[in-house]
């Protein structure tokens, strides 16, 4: 008589899934989602950045673009260039106290950006201070320009137009930027200069001196031959010496 035949071998059991073992894959999906979340963030962000830049660059005063911003800056709450955009919209619009505070969060996030100095420093020359928060903007605008060519035209600019502000030992350092500006970009610093109407006040200030006396003796005689000059001759000497914006356009 034939019987059933009996099962022989192991009998594997069926794993369990329990809450602990469950658990590193919530936080690996719960990390997941939250790095797609931030990228996705600073993507709309930089979109909202962009969106202003464009704007502003048409229109400084945008209401467009100040709102953009201020979106850009919930996404982007470490990025300094969207407060420094902030703070060009908020002074284009008069606002120097806005200005002067997105500045300042700007320089928070990045504080060794020469570029956020001369903002910082314009601001407050614009507000006309006298104290010791526009010294120090002004003396790093002037120090970190040096590392960077573009701004030493800037750092002349700011230089001058703050001199009367400045406290004695202030101007001290304030000469030794201009001076060195005048000596690395002597051509570029004259043409600000003529181009901005300084020429006149820097070659006659007392205290203000920038290695340039023999181009200075020429300013009052340049400024009517350069205005009156048309023959080529002309215009190349003025060209040659830095004064170009007083040359009349053939």
């Amino acid at each position: 008589m034939y019987g059933a035949t009996p099962i022989t071998g192991t009998v594997t059991p069926t794993p369990t899934v329990t809450t602990a073992s469950r658990r590193p894959l919530a936080l690996a999906a719960a990390l997941c989602g939250l790095l797609t979340l931030l990228a996705l963030s600073r993507l709309v962000g930089e979109g909202y950045r962009w969106l202003a830049e464009e704007r502003l660059a048409r229109r400084p005063d945008s209401a467009v673009a100040a709102q953009a911003l201020q979106l850009a800056a919930r996404l982007l709450p470490r990025d300094a260039r969207v407060r420094e955009a902030l703070a060009r919209s908020a002074a284009a619009r008069g606002d120097l106290d806005q200005a002067l505070a997105w500045s300042e969060a700007a320089l928070q996030r990045s504080p060794a950006d020469p570029w956020l100095w001369q903002q910082q420093a314009r601001l407050r020359l614009a507000r006309i201070e006298r104290s010791a928060a526009a010294e120090q903007a002004v003396r790093q605008a002037m120090t970190r320009a040096r590392t960077v060519p573009p701004l030493q035209l800037q750092s002349v600019r700011t230089a001058v137009a703050y001199w009367n502000l400045a406290s004695p030992s202030q101007r001290e350092a304030l000469q030794q930027a201009l001076r060195l500006a005048a000596a690395e970009q002597t051509l570029a610093v004259k043409r600000l200069l003529v181009r901005e109407n300084r020429a006149r006040y820097v070659c006659g200030h007392p205290q203000i001196e920038l290695g340039l006396p023999g181009w200075c003796a020429l300013v009052p005689i340049a400024e009517q031959r350069c205005r009156a000059g048309a023959d080529a001759t002309t215009r190349q000497r003025c060209q040659a010496q830095g004064f170009d914006a007083w040359l009349r356009r053939p």
